[in-house]
């Protein structure tokens, strides 16, 4: 729901459940490293979650910082305070974003309602210029003309055109025709008639 990059949290997150292994092995290394025992793995299964595996002949070399989980034949099995939080944050990574989402999405949600009165005005001027815009494509590509409007009561259309009736005409002359109404002998329009169509 969050695109990547927007949030620190949430980008972390996503990197933890898509290379979450690798966090696990760059902690086995890091680990081998400090503690000097060469030998240590770090493994999981679903009854004990994360674990650093120690051969018993090495338990000696183990910090008293770690916490012992599970003894087995070979070996010891122990838990320290960095491995215990990546365990929590790679098994509640996909609860955690979740979450997370739906709380930036609300604050943009709620960021959005706060300016709704710029927004619906910036609307209706985008969808006023669109328009318009969308009349003047249509004007220049018919060749139409803007009407002069005027308080009289006449009307006088010159090559006046319909534009629904000249664009479904197929394969025949569209005849444009003058139409003059007014209060004194032209009460009704004239028509010029070709042989072939009548544009009305």
């Amino acid at each position: 729901m969050i695109r990547d990059g927007y949030s620190k949290n949430v980008d972390y997150l996503r990197n933890v459940m898509t290379h979450g292994k690798e966090m696990v092995a760059e902690i086995e290394v890091r680990t081998k490293e400090s503690c000097g025992i060469k030998n240590i793995r770090v493994k999981y299964n679903r009854v004990f979650g994360y674990y650093i595996e120690v051969a018993k002949s090495q338990t000696d070399l183990v910090p008293q910082d770690w916490v012992r989980k599970q003894t087995t034949v070979n070996a010891e099995r122990y838990i320290n305070q960095e491995l215990k939080d990546l365990e929590h944050t790679i098994l509640s990574a996909k609860d955690q974003i979740t979450d997370l989402e739906y709380q930036i999405f609300e604050q943009v949600r709620q960021c959005a309602a706060d300016q709704v009165e710029q927004v619906q005005r910036t609307a209706a001027a985008v969808a006023q210029a669109d328009v318009l815009t969308s009349l003047a494509a249509v004007a220049v590509h018919n060749h139409y003309c803007m009407p002069v409007v005027n308080e009289s009561t006449d009307i006088e259309i010159v090559d006046g055109r319909h534009p629904v009736v000249e664009k479904v005409l197929k394969n025949t002359l569209f005849v444009p025709n003058d139409t003059k109404m007014d209060h004194h002998d032209n009460l009704a329009p004239t028509w010029r008639v070709s042989r072939l169509t009548c544009g009305r």
